[in-house]
């Protein structure tokens, strides 16, 4: 069925996601010893993701 495996992306996808932003967190906050660098680090990548959702076109229905 195509909504299971659609679902099992889904998950899939989370799991990475969570491992990559845990692993990007640490690395900034090695690299600079403070958590608010970190912080603006990810400001800045849901900034960059809010810029590209709002650049989809959607069709009206």
């Amino acid at each position: 069925d195509n909504t299971t495996s659609y679902f099992s992306f889904y998950d899939v996808s989370q799991k990475v996601s969570i491992v990559l932003g845990m692993t990007l967190f640490a690395f900034v906050d090695q690299i600079t010893g403070s958590m608010r660098n970190s912080i603006i680090v990810f400001l800045f990548i849901f900034l960059i993701g809010a810029f590209l959702l709002k650049r989809i076109k959607i069709k009206n229905v």
